[in-house]
């Protein structure tokens, strides 16, 4: 989605988060592939550190293409689903005032 996103705040100033929350909410593909995006404005403590266990019961499936970059993050049913053709996926955008 990226891509589509860059051409659809092509020429246009990124002069606050409103303007950006704004141009990504509005870019679809010719599909018509969506993004939701909302501004998430609550703080974050910083430093937090998570275990291994719980970082590996995330349930992440890497892409073929350089997996550690490329992945996708699922609920826990969600996994289920991943090679269903009748399931639709939203994607969501957030952005934080955290550092």
């Amino acid at each position: 989605m990226f891509s589509f996103i860059s051409k659809n705040w092509q020429g246009v100033p990124l002069i606050n988060r409103a303007i950006m929350v704004a141009l990504m909410g509005s870019a679809k593909t010719d599909k018509g592939f969506a993004v939701t995006c909302v501004l998430d404005e609550e703080t974050y403590e910083s430093g937090i550190k998570v275990s291994d266990d719980v970082l590996n019961s995330v349930n992440i499936v890497r892409d073929g293409f350089h997996g550690e970059w490329n992945y996708r993050v699922f609920h826990k049913f969600e996994k289920l689903f991943i090679n269903n053709p009748l399931v639709c996926v939203n994607t969501t955008v957030w952005f934080s005032n955290s550092p």
